[in-house]
């Protein structure tokens, strides 16, 4: 068995204290001087090891302003965001292609929504699937062009994957099949035998005038609930309608509706422009980027659960400041106690991305805001997190494209540390074994993370804790220990490298 010996110590200092800050997981990417619209859209797997983004704008080979969809893998090697595949290209200008954007669990899958297309009648809109083939590493359309089956407008303005990509949500918020942009949702399953996606349940139809259903889409792990926004958008220069959030749930064949309407309190404010839903179906957030409860578009968030079988506020409203249009992206964590929400208005839209838990009975601000670096940002104006809601990508929307970019962050307060202390522990790693001398200072617990924030399981050989087995080889990076001490919470930060 290969050695392992700790070579460098990034940092050699503890702390027992938490600090407010996030830890950078990679380098920033930045658009190329040729990308347009580069990051406008961002979305993540549910491990945090995937990511894509849209450029919608770009001039590609198939002509100019058709715009491309790039994925991008953490590489644990380089500590970085490496390309994954193909450049995914847009097929005409003007589409809008990636608008909206959908990763599975996996990764594996990804969902592109393209709702200024042509492709069945004058900017219907469709969706595309694509699957990556590890063996060709490339990503390959799986399956046919998916629309809601009608001559309507906007099709896949929003999109959402089950956990494991086999089901697709699809919103068409023009939709007038029943009535003027009362808007649409269509579900698809992925069907084996046809290796094509069908149709199931009925078409989920807005039954309200201009509120434009399906602007925003959410479905649960299993894809048996989802969450439907409809924001009320503008007609004639005016306010439409007060936004409304509607939540179905599958049964038997046909989508159910799933407790009482929950309507926006204010008429133009964009109630449910943005939704999210957590993995059981029983949570959801909305977002209201123009509310002016506060002060004019400063925007609203509010968190709903389902309790003896209506839709009950959980903790406060959260309202921003002047301007800042919170609520521009929402997203919950898959069991619902932590939220990330943007406001790509914030400080003349540099833009901001907060994160908050559930605590004492209300939402409670976690760690500093990640701000943008620039007037005209827009930070936040997409967002995406893993399963825990620990890792956060974020996609800066500039007016100048070539400044665009993204970046990721992890929220875990134990990766970000004040350190105090350098002289309680020493640590080597021998044969897959992590020895600490604790200096007679007494531990209860240790936890260890990579810089995604992933636990690296550890099994204690003794009760002291003073030697624990890697379950499995870790290889040549930085390392977060958690250590649960008589002192208190101590972190370590440190590099390992093998020999």
């Amino acid at each position: 068995m290969k050695k392992i010996t700790m070579l460098a110590i990034v940092l050699a200092y503890f702390t027992c204290l938490f600090t407010n800050a996030q830890t950078q997981v990679g380098s920033t990417v930045f658009a190329s001087s040729t990308d347009e619209n580069f990051a406008e859209t961002v979305t993540m797997s549910s491990d945090g090891k995937v990511l894509a983004i849209s450029a919608d704008g770009t001039n590609t080979t198939n002509g100019s302003g058709t715009g491309y969809v790039r994925i991008y893998e953490f590489d644990n090697t380089s500590n970085n965001w490496v390309q994954k595949g193909n450049d995914i290209l847009g097929d005409n200008s003007g589409d809008k292609f990636g608008n909206s954007l959908a990763l599975n669990s996996d990764g594996n899958l990804l969902a592109i929504g393209i709702p200024l297309s042509d492709f069945y009648s004058f900017q219907s809109g469709i969706v595309k699937v694509y699957e990556f083939n590890s063996s060709t590493n490339q990503w390959e359309q799986k399956g046919t062009n998916l629309t809601d089956g009608l001559t309507d407008y906007f099709t896949g303005n929003s999109i959402s994957f089950n956990s494991a990509g086999n089901r697709i949500a699809i919103g068409t918020p023009s939709s007038q099949s029943g009535g003027t942009h009362n808007g649409n949702i269509v579900i698809f399953d992925f069907d084996t035998t046809s290796n094509n996606w069908v149709q199931i349940g009925g078409t989920i139809t807005g039954t309200e005038n201009y509120t434009n259903l399906g602007y925003s889409v959410a479905l649960n792990d299993t894809g048996n609930t989802v969450v439907a926004g409809g924001p009320g958008l503008y007609r004639n220069g005016n306010p439409a309608i007060n936004g409304v959030v509607k939540i179905y749930q599958l049964t038997g064949n046909s989508w159910v509706q799933k407790g009482q309407n929950i309507l926006g309190s204010e008429t133009g404010d964009f109630f449910g422009a943005t939704v999210d839903i957590n993995a059981n179906g029983d949570q959801i957030i909305v977002g209201a980027l123009l509310n002016d409860e506060n002060s004019e578009n400063a925007g609203k968030v509010e968190i709903y659960q389902f309790e003896n079988s209506n839709w009950t506020k959980k903790g406060g409203s959260i309202l921003g400041n002047e301007g800042d249009k919170l609520g521009s992206a929402v997203k919950l964590n898959n069991s619902g106690d932590r939220i990330t929400v943007g406001s790509n208005g914030f400080d003349t839209d540099k833009g901001k991305v907060e994160t908050f838990k559930f605590l004492n009975n209300n939402w409670q601000k976690e760690g500093n805001a990640i701000i943008g670096t620039a007037s005209g940002d827009r930070l936040g104006n997409s967002i995406s997190i893993n399963q825990n809601g620990e890792l956060v990508a974020i996609g800066s929307f500039r007016n100048d494209d070539i400044n665009n970019y993204f970046q990721v962050f992890n929220t875990n307060s134990t990766l970000s540390l004040n350190d105090i202390r350098n002289d309680l522990f020493r640590f080597y790693i021998s044969n897959n074994i992590l020895y600490i001398n604790s200096n007679n200072t007494l531990i209860h617990d240790v936890k260890m993370y990579n810089s995604l924030g992933q636990e690296i399981k550890l099994n204690p050989l003794n009760s002291e804790f003073s030697e624990l087995q890697f379950t499995k080889a870790i290889s040549s990076n930085i390392y977060f220990l958690k250590l649960d001490t008589d002192k208190g919470i101590i972190n370590k930060k440190i590099l390992f490298k093998k020999s």
